[in-house]
């Protein structure tokens, strides 16, 4: 339940830091976090920060985490990635979530933040998840990309029955910056996901800003799905023995809570 942050200044160094683990290649059941998490990387590869688990590489199932998340790399680092629940993401999750604002900056170099997760890679699998938290990613000189869900998604991973409601913004002074309500750049599939009609996506380019979608993946829905239980059982087809969908109330923050919470 603490607060965790890391700072690695090394040049050959990078910062993995997550609310429970930093760099997991196991399989994570029925855990959450509730702290805040930073990691920031001062002339060095790269800063991976995640409300659960800075850096996946195995299977995560029936998590969640709530703080809220950061991911900074300065000087010459390469890269900031920043998750609700995972930074970077290799590996599997099932019937997870995160409700954390989600930040990643880079000062010269790529930003990739998601409410669930900041970067996934072409191995993954995401199924029954959601995110609720507001996104952001900047960057001076290059890529600056933001998702509801994903921040970035490669070719060969998946995306299926989940969704994301926060507001998304992308700022950039280099490259087109890139944002959605769902998946920011994506070259993943992506199958029966849904976006929340109210977001806001913002877009900054060089100061000049935009309320532009860079890509509209996943269906809109509406507040009234989101407090309906229908949605979840009948839609997304989500277990009623893994999910609780008592007092669903989008507007207070009541969201679907994993049994045995």
């Amino acid at each position: 339940t603490g607060d965790v942050s890391v700072t690695a200044t090394s040049i050959d160094g990078a910062a993995y830091v997550g609310g429970l683990i930093g760099d997991n290649s196991g399989t994570i059941s029925n855990c959450y976090a509730t702290g805040d998490v930073s990691a920031t990387i001062h002339n060095g590869y790269e800063a991976y920060a995640g409300g659960l688990i800075g850096w996946n590489e195995g299977t995560i199932i029936k998590c969640y985490a709530t703080g809220d998340v950061s991911a900074t790399a300065t000087l010459y680092a390469y890269e900031a990635n920043a998750g609700g629940l995972i930074g970077e993401n290799w590996g599997t999750l099932k019937n997870c979530y995160a409700t954390g604002d989600v930040s990643a900056t880079a000062e010269y170099e790529s930003a990739h933040a998601g409410g669930l997760i900041g970067h996934n890679w072409d191995t993954s699998i995401i199924v029954d998840c959601y995110a609720t938290g507001d996104v952001s990613a900047i960057t001076e000189e290059r890529f600056a990309s933001a998702g509801g869900l994903v921040g970035d998604a490669d070719e060969g991973g998946t995306i299926s029955n989940c969704y994301a409601t926060g507001d998304v913004s992308a700022t950039s002074n280099g490259f087109d910056p890139i944002a959605n309500g769902l998946v920011g750049a994506n070259r993943g599939e992506i199958a029966d996901c849904y976006r929340y009609e109210g977001q806001i996506i913002t877009l900054d380019k060089k100061g000049t800003v935009t309320n532009t979608p860079s890509n509209i993946l996943g269906a809109a829905c509406t507040l009234e799905q989101l407090n309906s239980k229908s949605f979840y059982t009948e839609t997304l087809l989500w277990d009623e023995t893994i999910w609780n969908f008592v007092e669903l109330d989008f507007e207070k923050g009541k969201y679907p809570t994993l049994i045995g919470e």
